[in-house]
């Protein structure tokens, strides 16, 4: 189940010019007619595609002008629509296209609307969402407010660039989520102390390569999971901001020895089972 776009043909436009727009552009991958967008940062994805005239003489009596259909899958958390209406605006805006919407069932050609978008896409995904999770015996998703998924969303989908307006050589980790039972926690990776931006999450996963533990005379790659609440008492005395999440400014090129002890002391546990996006949903969608 899916939320269908139609994009419109023109006669300035072509579908090497469709190609071309993507090429380059971050977080597209072009496979003949079809081109996928994935953020490895946010996990959101969805398509465009060229559509084959010919190929469906059904889709073509009931949709004769359609150049481009985007596609955006629903039971999915409400941010994968907030970040594919930005880019559906960036190719509106680049070709000036008209769109016919489906779900809307207004005229071809009504102008695009991000807030539109949106409101209808949460719509339809709330439905097929309960949907989809009723007919399933053992469900595989787990529920976060929107509003927590919205701000996990702006830190991941900020990275890139936080990174090029950053003076300071620190790390920026992405914000996860890991299986704890019959839950999901939110995660960071954060390896050996590097001077790093740390979000604050529920779990935070150390992967220890220049503290660990010696055995046999060699080294060996150690993971451990530690609570927040078990950080440094230290880490409250570094520059804070909480937006879009409460975030620390862990600068100090090297870390300070109580932090070394600190983390040669914790004993390294298995690997986590980090979930994919698509596996947490809006609890709104589930309130009837």
């Amino acid at each position: 189940m899916s939320y269908d776009l139609f994009f419109l043909e023109s006669d300035r436009w072509g579908d090497d010019d469709f190609l071309e727009f993507f090429e380059g552009r971050p977080n597209y991958e072009i496979a003949g007619m079809l081109v996928s967008y994935r953020n490895e940062d946010t996990d959101v994805y969805f398509t465009f595609e060229l559509h084959d005239r010919g190929l469906d003489l059904e889709f073509e009596r009931d949709h004769p002008c359609c150049w481009v259909l985007f596609s955006l899958n629903f039971n999915r958390p409400s941010f994968f629509a907030v970040e594919a209406a930005l880019e559906i605006e960036a190719f509106i805006c680049h070709f000036e296209s008209q769109i016919y919407d489906p779900q809307i069932d207004g005229p071809p050609g009504d102008p695009f609307s991000i807030e539109a978008f949106i409101r209808e896409w949460n719509r339809g995904n709330e439905l097929a969402s309960r949907t989809i999770n009723s007919l399933k015996t053992q469900p595989d998703y787990f529920l976060k407010p929107r509003a927590d998924l919205k701000a996990i969303w702006e830190w991941n989908y900020s990275i890139d660039r936080r990174y090029e307006d950053m003076v300071e050589d620190l790390f920026i980790p992405r914000i996860s989520f890991c299986r704890d039972s019959d839950e999901a926690k939110t995660a960071i990776v954060w390896g050996d102390l590097v001077p790093s931006i740390l979000p604050k999450v529920e779990w935070v996963i150390i992967v220890k390569d220049r503290y660990a533990r010696r055995r046999w005379f060699r080294k060996e790659v150690e993971i451990a999971i530690v609570p927040w609440e078990s950080m440094p008492d230290e880490l409250s005395g570094y520059r804070t901001e909480i937006q879009p999440v409460p975030h620390y400014f862990v600068d100090k090129p090297e870390p300070p020895k109580e932090w070394v002890d600190w983390i040669r002391r914790i004993p390294a546990g298995n690997r986590p089972e980090i979930l994919s996006m698509h596996q947490i949903l809006d609890a709104e969608s589930f309130q009837v």
